[in-house]
């Protein structure tokens, strides 16, 4: 921040500098050069900043867990209408089309609410950060899978759409194709590893330039 604020008063110091005194160097370029690029860097720098600080935020939130806080058995409709909840702002900024569909039979499903809601919410984050503009859609829907032992969320997007040859890794730590828009690779390997915490699954399907489909598979809780 201090940076920020500093660099026009920075430019304009240099700038009287070159009026009065010949030609000279700074860091290896000439004043003018360097006056050119010195808002870049600044911006570079705070960049970087937001990014380290996202990737530190999402480590702290993976790495906290509730040991005192057995598994429950969870109203998976909750769940899902805490992670939209949270997604709210996301969603608004990004589509001016959510669509929200869920099963009156959706079972219950045993384990960690707040871990569940994160990873929900992981999902639809990414798919808003994958819409080029409002008028394209995010439609999430939850069912009951055939074989009725199952509980089923499917987040679709219409956006970009994901390379064949980058969607295998997609779900690697680190691994990211929006570094320079701040993305930390950590997104989608915490949503995965939270599923699988609850004995589930997440499949990407994609099709470039038309968008993804996560779906996840969540082993229901037999009713007693």
């Amino acid at each position: 921040m201090l940076t920020s604020q500093a660099c026009p008063d920075l430019l304009r110091i240099l700038q009287g500098c070159a009026s009065e005194t010949a030609e000279y160097l700074i860091g290896g370029l000439d004043d003018k050069e360097f006056r050119k690029v010195l808002p870049e860097s600044v911006s570079a720098i705070q960049a970087g900043a937001r990014s380290i600080a996202a990737i530190i935020q999402d480590l702290r939130e993976f790495s906290q867990e509730d040991e005192s806080s057995p598994p429950s058995i969870l109203e998976l409709k909750t769940v899902i209408q805490a992670a939209v909840g949270l997604a709210g702002g996301y969603l608004r900024r990004s589509t001016d089309r959510f669509g929200l569909r869920v099963a009156p039979d959706l079972p219950r499903v045993r384990g960690h609410a707040q871990r569940l809601e994160q990873a929900l919410l992981n999902l639809l984050i990414n798919a808003c950060q994958s819409l080029p503009d409002r008028s394209r859609g995010i439609d999430l829907q939850a069912c009951r899978g055939k074989s009725g032992i199952e509980a089923i969320i499917s987040i679709a997007d219409e956006g970009c759409g994901i390379p064949a040859e980058v969607l295998p890794r997609l779900k690697e730590r680190f691994f990211t194709t929006r570094r320079s828009e701040g993305g930390t690779g950590l997104g989608l390997f915490v949503a995965n590893t939270r599923i699988a915490e609850h004995h589930g699954t997440l499949s990407l399907t994609s099709v470039f330039g038309s968008g993804t489909v996560a779906t996840v598979t969540l082993p229901a809780e037999e009713d007693s």
